[in-house]
């Protein structure tokens, strides 16, 4: 099968409810330390794997992990692995530009 480029997920907000989501499916808290760094599925994975050392054995909570992170976009789970980007790199660029445009109708039309 083949792993999925990304999430589809666009920078908007999206990607932290996919998180919390994922990390709320395996019982955990979400893991803020490196999240700065966090730009692949299994970037995210880590960061609970170094929280909960058994969780890097467990294939069914790796599953329940991919299918909540996934279910935001609704992309099938399965295809989703280690080196799935969270963030897609089109979506968020086209909202900022459609919100640019508004907002600039906006300040023309004032």
């Amino acid at each position: 099968m083949t792993e999925l480029p990304d999430l589809g997920l666009w920078g908007d907000g999206d990607e932290i409810w996919a998180i919390e989501g994922a990390f709320g499916a395996i019982d955990m808290e979400v893991q803020v330390e490196d999240a700065s760094q966090w730009l692949t599925v299994g970037d995210v994975w880590r960061s609970a794997v170094s929280s909960r050392a058994e969780l890097a054995h467990d294939e069914s909570g790796w599953d329940h992990f991919r299918r909540a992170i996934s279910s935001e976009t609704m992309v099938d789970w399965k295809l989703v692995g280690q080196q799935t980007q969270l963030i897609d790199g089109k979506g968020h660029s086209i909202l900022s530009r459609l919100l640019k445009g508004i907002w600039r109708k906006i300040k023309a039309d004032a």
